[in-house]
This record gives structure tokens, C-alpha cells and sequence, in this order.
């Protein structure tokens, strides 16, 4: 996530982490399977987030 928040804010370098985060969390997918804790909120989609394609 690290390096889809690094492309977010190199579109925008004026966002906040109150803003990035949302925005990965928008564009998560649940993982498949179960998970016994700490997967959070899925994996992000990439070119969603930072509005490509």
C-alpha cells in the first residue's frame, strides 16, 4: 500500500493521511479465504486508486 499511497500523492502531493487512507480503503477488495485477524481492509486496486485506465 506503501507504494500506491507514494503514486497518490505524487499526483497530488497536497493530500493528507486523513485523505490517502480513505481513498485505499475505497479501493480494496476483500482477500479470499478466511482470515483469523489483522488482514485490514483487502487489497487495494491500483488503478483505482490513483484513477487510471
Amino acid at each position: 500500500m506503501a507504494g500506491i499511497a507514494a503514486l497518490l500523492l505524487g499526483g497530488n502531493p497536497t493530500l493528507t493521511p486523513a485523505a490517502v487512507e480513505p481513498a485505499l480503503k475505497a479501493n480494496s477488495r476483500p482477500i479470499p479465504g478466511t482470515c483469523s485477524g489483522g488482514c485490514g481492509a483487502g487489497l487495494v486496486d491500483a488503478a483505482a486508486t490513483v484513477g487510471v485506465g
